[in-house]
């Protein structure tokens, strides 16, 4: 999923079929994330029956999902979206403010730099190609691009690590040395 040429973000699903090392690019429904690269993409195992009890029921809760398969994307950046707005930024001169000591941006400067940074959750059910974005009670960790994820099947939790984002005047890059939980995510596998 996803991925940038240097020129484009792409938010399209290439499959490799490692028997006969061909690529095939399915054709996906749902609410497709935007374009993006620097994202993780994580993998729920298949876990089914075993102690514990039967794992393909239905999921639960706010963000229940059940899926044949399924990858879980999250973060990431748009480099060209970032591009656009900086050279539209830079042509009207608008320079970010501050008012009562919280940064505003003038001319939209601010928001639209750190609008190319996501912190949005999606779910591709492999079975069906089709996505979903995943809302949660609580709050997601912030923008990010460049951090480390792994889907932790036991609790279903996202745990995500690290990675950089711009600082909050949309003028340097920060590096995040945090450790975040998303979830539980609920996400079960049918049969």
């Amino acid at each position: 999923f996803g991925g940038n040429n240097g020129t484009a973000s792409f938010n399209s699903v290439s499959v490799l079929d490692t028997a006969e090392w061909k690529w095939s690019h399915p054709i996906v429904t749902g609410k497709e994330p935007r374009p993006r690269t620097g994202h993780t993409a994580s993998l729920v195992p298949a876990r089914r029956g075993g102690p514990g009890g039967d794992e393909t029921q239905g999921g639960s809760g706010n963000c229940g999902l059940q899926c044949t398969a399924a990858v879980v994307i999250f973060g990431g950046w748009d480099p060209e979206l970032a591009s656009t707005r900086n050279k539209r930024r830079k042509k009207s001169g608008h320079s970010p403010a501050a008012s009562s000591g919280t940064p505003v941006a003038g001319g939209g400067c601010q928001e639209e730099a750190t609008s190319a940074y996501f912190n949005d959750l999606f779910v591709l059910d492999t079975g069906r190609w089709f996505w979903s974005e995943l809302s949660l009670p609580g709050p997601l960790p912030s923008v990010r691009t460049g951090h480390s994820a792994v889907f932790d099947a036991p609790r279903q939790r996202l745990l995500v690590f690290g990675g950089q984002r711009l600082t909050d005047d949309g003028r340097d890059v920060a590096f995040l040395d945090d450790l975040c939980e998303i979830g539980p995510l609920r996400i079960t596998l049918a049969e």
